[in-house]
């Protein structure tokens, strides 16, 4: 698909918001190209509906922009403009951090945020990151994160509880 992420295996047609980015699938991976500083793009699939989520996704950065840190988001439970994400951080001086953050109405909290000292990152490494979200009236939060050819990490490095009511179905 050479403009936007096209039809998933399973969950339908793409949405997607490429901002002052482009959005292409190649050799079955989906791929931003963010202009420069600044620039965001993200894609989700509304048609599917699950309170419970396990998602892992493999990272790379082709370089990194100048002067600042990069972030990849991976969002669970999103109605609008409220939804928790794992938030990956890149640094310029090759640290990654992981954590979470709740999104209510567009206002961003932070939850929680490690660095992994395992990790330095070098532009083209990939980075696989597995976020699960479960939970009903406490929603549990985990993630972890790891260079691919290595050793996943048995426990999760960053977990974290939240017992906000974020909305009534949940996507």
């Amino acid at each position: 698909v050479t403009s936007g992420w096209g039809t998933a295996d399973m969950g339908g047609e793409w949405t997607t918001f490429t901002g002052n980015a482009a959005m292409s699938v190649s050799g079955g991976a989906g791929r931003i190209e963010v202009a420069g500083a600044g620039g965001s793009a993200a894609g989700y699939l509304g048609s599917v509906t699950a309170g419970d989520v396990a998602m892992q996704v493999d990272v790379s950065l082709d370089d990194a922009f100048a002067g600042g840190s990069t972030w990849v988001y991976l969002t669970s439970r999103w109605t609008g403009q409220t939804y928790y994400r794992a938030v990956v951080r890149f640094v310029l001086d090759g640290s990654v951090s992981l954590g979470f953050s709740r999104v209510v109405n567009g206002v961003e909290t932070t939850i929680q945020s490690v660095n992994l000292p395992d990790i330095t990152y070098t532009p083209g490494t990939v980075l696989r990151v597995r976020f699960d979200t479960s939970g009903t009236d406490v929603t549990t939060l985990q993630a972890k994160a790891w260079v691919v050819g290595t050793a996943q990490p048995a426990d999760w490095q960053v977990v974290a509880t939240d017992t906000t009511t974020l909305f009534p179905s949940t996507t």
